[in-house]
C-alpha cells in the first residue's frame, strides 16, 4: 500500500506465495486478489487497512482472477481458466455458498471483464469472432449483447468513466471513448479515437481517472523499447519506374 500524499508504503500480504491482481472493492474497505498457495489458485479477501487476517473466498485447480466488484459489494466477477473451453466469466457471490455461477462461457477465450458504474452493463473481451474483440451485455440478465471493437479489441475490457457517461475500450490498436447515450436499451454516441496504446501484458488492465482526462498503463518496456523494422517488398520494381 503506498501513500501518494505522504510518501510512505506499507506491506498488505505476507505469505511466501505469489498473491497478486488486486481489486479494490466499491467502498475501499476491502481488496481481493489472487494468491497460489500450496498448488492452488485462490481468491483472497482481507481489509485494505491490514488488519485482521485474510478471508479465503475460492479455491481452484487452474488459474482464476478477480476481475470486479458488484457495486453493492455483495459478488466478485471472476475470471478463470477451463481446459475444455478456455478463459470463462463467472459469477461468484459473497453472501452465503460461494459457487461460481456462469456468466459468458464459451469454447473461445473470454478472459477479462468489467462492470460498468452502476452494474447494470458488463464488458469483456472475447475471441468467439476468431480475434479478440469487445463486447457489453446487460448485467446480470446478458439479455441482448453489441460489439464496440472492430478488427481487433486489445487485451483489455471495456470500461467506464466513474460516473457512466463515457465508455473506454480498444480497437485496432488505440483507444476510443463514447458517450453512453442509453443503458437500456444500449446506445453510444459518436466514437472518437484517444490514442494509440502501448504495449501491455496479457492480463493486464488500464485505469481510467475518475474524469477520463487521464489514463493509467502497466507498461512492457521490454517490448516498447524493442527495434522495429520497416519491410518494403517489390522496391527493385519502384526503383526502375522512378
Amino acid at each position: 500500500m503506498i501513500d501518494l500524499e505522504g510518501g510512505g508504503g506499507s506491506r498488505l500480504t505476507f505469505d511466501p506465495a505469489d498473491d497478486g491482481f488486486p481489486v479494490w472493492s466499491p467502498d475501499g474497505r476491502y481488496i481481493a486478489y489472487r494468491s497460489s498457495r500450496n498448488g492452488k489458485f485462490q481468491l483472497m479477501r482481507k481489509l485494505s487497512n491490514g488488519a485482521g487476517q485474510e478471508d479465503v473466498l475460492y479455491k481452484s485447480s487452474t488459474p482464476t482472477f478477480a476481475d470486479d466488484w458488484t457495486p453493492d459489494g455483495r459478488a466478485l466477477i471472476v475470471s478463470r481458466l477451463d481446459p475444455k473451453t478456455n478463459s470463462d466469466l463467472w459469477l461468484l457471490p459473497l453472501d452465503g455458498p460461494r459457487t461460481l455461477a456462469p456468466l459468458v462461457r464459451t469454447p473461445a477465450d473470454d478472459p477479462r471483464a468489467r462492470l460498468s458504474p452502476d452494474g447494470r452493463l458488463l464488458g469483456y473481451i472475447s475471441s468467439e469472432s476468431g480475434r479478440m474483440e469487445a463486447y457489453v451485455q446487460p448485467f446480470p440478465s446478458l439479455d441482448g449483447k453489441w460489439q464496440l471493437s472492430q478488427s481487433g479489441g486489445g487485451n483489455s475490457p471495456p470500461q467506464w468513466r466513474r460516473d457512466g457517461k463515457e465508455l473506454y475500450y480498444a480497437s485496432r490498436g488505440s483507444l476510443w471513448v463514447a458517450p453512453v447515450v442509453s443503458q437500456d436499451p444500449f446506445s453510444l454516441g459518436p466514437t472518437q479515437r484517444l490514442f494509440t496504446e502501448p504495449p501491455t501484458q496479457r492480463g493486464s488492465f488500464p485505469a481510467a481517472s475518475a474524469d477520463g482526462q487521464r489514463f493509467l498503463y502497466p507498461v512492457d518496456l521490454v517490448q516498447l523499447a524493442a527495434p522495429k523494422y520497416n519491410v518494403i517488398v517489390n522496391w527493385a520494381s519502384d526503383v526502375r519506374q522512378r
